[in-house]
């Protein structure tokens, strides 16, 4: 069973994203403010089935962990 994540942060997120699948990382949920953004993470990891702008939302998903990868 696959470790279940979300990635709050795209900008720097997206090579993470690569990351995550190599290590066997079932990625859940994707979170930033940008929908553009969004829309390019959907379509490079497309069985993510969950996209958000609001954070709130976004950490109530069933998720094992959270890869913050937001500029702080």
């Amino acid at each position: 069973m696959a470790v279940k994540i979300g990635i709050f942060g795209l900008s720097r997120g997206l090579n993470f994203i690569k990351c995550a699948k190599l290590l066997g990382l079932e990625i859940v949920a994707i979170c930033d403010m940008d929908q553009k953004r969004l829309d390019f993470a959907k379509n490079r990891c497309p069985e993510t089935t969950k996209t958000f702008t609001d954070f709130e939302e976004f950490i109530k998903e069933d998720m094992d962990a959270v890869a913050l990868i937001n500029f702080f």
